[in-house]
Order: structure tokens, then sequence, then C-alpha cells
């Protein structure tokens, strides 16, 4: 089963800041903030998740996790079938 870097590091990043960094544009993911507190990530919120690769990374997983549960992570990745990197 996939881990959940890619989707931490996203929606951390949204938390944090809304700034263009290392070719992930964490600005283009605020659709996904409702999903933090336990929605239903939206489509435009999965749409997003995908268009930014750039910003799902391993490394990106363990900078941010103290903004974003593993448990959030995952639902949001599975609801969203989003690909996650075995970390």
């Amino acid at each position: 089963m996939a881990k959940i870097g890619l989707i931490v590091f996203m929606v951390a990043m949204m938390a944090v800041a809304l700034v263009v960094e290392g070719g992930c544009d964490v600005e283009s993911l605020s659709p996904c903030w409702a999903a933090l507190g336990g929605a239903t990530p939206s489509a435009l919120c999965c749409r997003r998740l995908r268009d930014e690769k750039d910003c799902l990374t391993c490394d990106n997983l363990k900078k941010y996790q103290k903004y974003i549960t593993r448990n959030q992570a995952e639902r949001i990745a599975r609801a969203c079938n989003v690909p996650i990197p075995e970390c």
C-alpha cells in the first residue's frame, strides 16, 4: 500500500505558506483545505493534487508532519486516488 508522503507535503505546505517552492505551487492547493478538517476532498482538490506532483516527496512528508497527520494524508490520497511514494 502506498505511503502518505505525497499528500502530507502538499497539504502541509498550504497550512504553512502560500508560495511557489521547487516547482510546487501550493497556492493552487487551497481547494484541499477543507479536507484537512475531515470533509471529502472536492473534485477540484483532487485535480490540483494530481497536477502538483512536484510537491509529493518523502522528504516533505517528514518536514511537514507536524502540520498534517498520517491519517489525514492517507484519507485524502485514497479519496483522490493519488499515488504516494513508499517512504
